[in-house]
């Protein structure tokens, strides 16, 4: 079933794309980042696995190099972001010779050409028109009212679903489905774990703030419907970042937008207040996720399914040992693909002392895998993308762009406490949208100054 499906998508895929590039680029980002990993094909243990999501994007690939012959790099390098992208590059590549003895960098590798490298450079130079950009960001968004029904509906119903419909049983070491926290079921959809999703949640809500001044119900209840979502992960860092974004960003929308998105959520959580009650189920989820977000900063809240309130926040800190421990034995290529086992890091706790299994801050992840090398080439990249973007849409006043841009900013506040996992997907689709809409919307604004000169 899982590989029928497979092929059906790979086959649209395909003739909308001999038949209209724009429709498949849109077809292409309500799907891209959704699709799980285990939704694939696998030709060897020692290459990454053919997912849905990157033979859609092989396919883009191939029909992009055939028409263009050849791959541009000239609106990165308009952007300031080309020196630190070739930096990320170049840095790669020298880990990548420092730690071939490891049986899975190479596939590490290759991951990083296809889904970061040539997605990018590709991905932006086929958005270079402003009606496709924009069909490519709602079609974002489609994809997220399937994510947030999809994840509202599990814990309901009591399974994660969607695994067993899309699991091809190509691999067994691939994050598949969630697990219970306080006896409730956390939503984790498409995604394989529950705090993905969150981060995915959290990464669209700004985008959703900024459009519910122009089609007022419509993204209103897209809004609800992807905070019920990211509460049912029970993942207590993206819901507390969501909340600051959400904040924030409607702190920084036009004063009509703004009214017209306080009032009703205002009507709309009163009455969920009324309602909840009735379906004592949905209730115990949704406060479950509450009260552990609460108690994960302090608030000391009962929770079924649990004797004691858990320290996440301590457990996040208490993993910053593993820097000194880095520092000591491999401080500037890091342990590569190493597993723990090989590592050897340790932590100590108030329990005692304890073997590193996992590592919960993608920051973190950097220093310890890629030492000082990667983590600097990684660091100067998100700094190109946090300033350097930044600068560009202070001039373009464009409130399209800037909500892609705080969505950027909400996973990376995620990844404090959250290992990326599968989230690269949702990040760098926003990226491309971020950076093909600045050049659009320059393009522009160029135009419309040359108008008024002549």
């Amino acid at each position: 079933m899982a590989l029928i499906l497979l092929v059906l998508i790979l086959i649209v895929g395909l003739l909308l794309l001999l038949s209209n590039k724009e429709k498949f680029l849109t077809y292409f980002f309500f799907l891209y980042p959704i699709l799980p990993e285990y939704f694939a094909v696998s030709v060897s243990d020692s290459l990454p696995l053919f997912t849905a999501s990157r033979l859609l994007f092989l396919m883009l690939l191939v029909a992009y190099l055939l028409k263009e012959k050849k791959i541009s790099y000239g609106i990165l390098k308009n952007e300031g972001l080309w020196n630190p992208f070739l930096l990320l590059i170049a840095g790669y590549t020298i880990l990548l010779v420092a730690h071939l003895s490891f049986y899975s960098i190479l596939k590490t590798y290759l991951n990083f050409w296809i889904e970061d490298v040539l997605f990018i450079l590709v991905l932006v130079d086929c958005l270079r028109n402003e009606s496709i950009w924009k069909k490519c960001c709602t079609a974002l968004l489609c994809g997220g009212l399937v994510v947030f029904i999809g994840g509202i509906s599990e814990p309901l119903v009591g399974s994660n679903y969607i695994s067993e419909i899309l699991n091809t049983n190509v691999r067994t070491n691939i994050l598949m489905s969630a697990y219970e926290r306080y006896n409730t079921l956390r939503a984790s959809f498409t995604f394989g774990h529950a705090i993905c999703l969150g981060v995915y949640c959290v990464s669209l809500l700004p985008m959703i703030i900024g459009r519910v001044g122009k089609k007022r119900s419509r993204y209103l209840y897209l809004f609800a419907l992807g905070l019920g979502c990211l509460l049912m992960t029970i993942s207590r860092w993206p819901i507390a970042v969501g909340f600051i974004i959400i904040v924030w960003r409607i702190t920084t929308v036009d004063k009509n937008t703004r009214n017209r998105f306080v009032f009703p959520m205002l009507v709309f959580f009163l009455i969920v207040g009324i309602v909840l009650p009735f379906f004592p189920k949905l209730s115990s989820s949704i406060m479950t996720s509450v009260y552990s977000t609460l108690n994960a900063f302090g608030a000391n809240f009962d929770i079924a399914g649990t004797t004691k309130n858990a320290d996440p926040i301590f457990g996040r800190l208490s993993q910053l040992q593993m820097i000194l421990q880095t520092l000591q034995k491999k401080p500037f290529i890091g342990f590569g693909s190493a597993d723990f086992d090989a590592m050897g890091l340790t932590i100590r706790s108030t329990g005692g002392v304890y073997k590193v299994v996992s590592i919960d801050n993608e920051y973190l992840n950097w220093f310890v895998s890629y030492g000082l090398i990667g983590f600097i080439c990684f660091l100067n990249w998100y700094r190109a993308i946090i300033f350097g973007l930044k600068k560009r849409l202070n001039s373009l006043n464009s409130d399209d762009l800037n909500s892609i841009y705080y969505g950027l900013i909400a996973i990376m506040l995620c990844y404090f406490a959250v290992d990326q996992l599968t989230t690269n997907r949702i990040f760098n689709s926003l990226l491309v949208l971020l950076i093909a809409g600045i050049k659009i919307y320059q393009d522009k604004q160029e135009g419309e100054i040359e108008i008024e000169h002549e």
